[in-house]
């Protein structure tokens, strides 16, 4: 099994993204926030998640709008390097291949509301051990209208790696 590629360490959860480089995805004030369905440093992954939203904050103006960002880092055991964790990390992802600068592999899908209107949508990408994943809902966005933000903000993720 070869560890080579597996990174050591990176950042996770909230300390991914500055709130400035968030803040054009969420309308007016949001609050950012450690999410405790991740967490912690295991024997097996380090992982994270943080939501930015503006559900309490922003005027009625403003549309609704969050982003969850999850952070894993995949570590090695001992039938499986990082690399590969992550690998299967992935595979298990639903979602079409979306070329994201930086990634070793990644998935974009849009997801529709119960009223099948887009509303949201998901990127996982992959870069040696590390995946990332982006859940972004914004009620004024729609159909194809998540496909410039998403890899943007994920290439930028990866470059922090």
């Amino acid at each position: 099994m070869d560890t080579s590629r597996d990174l050591a360490q990176a950042p996770m959860g909230c300390g991914l993204f500055a709130e400035a480089e968030i803040a054009p995805l969420i309308p007016g004030r949001f609050t950012t926030e450690p999410t405790a369905i991740f967490g912690g440093n295991k024997e097996y992954e380090n992982s994270a998640q943080c939501m930015y939203s503006n559900q309490d904050t922003a005027p009625d103006s403003l549309p609704t709008a969050f982003l969850t960002v999850t952070t894993r880092l995949h570590k090695a055991n001992s039938r499986e390097s990082g690399v590969e964790k992550a690998v299967d990390d992935l595979r298990r992802k639903t979602g079409s291949p979306a070329g994201v600068p930086g990634a070793d592999d990644d998935k974009f899908r849009e997801i529709e509301s119960s009223k099948n209107r887009v509303i949201a949508a998901e990127m996982t990408v992959r870069y040696r051990n590390v995946v990332i994943t982006l859940h972004y809902t914004h009620y004024e966005l729609g159909e194809n209208q998540f496909t410039q933000p998403m890899p943007a903000l994920s290439a930028l993720g990866l470059e922090k790696l």
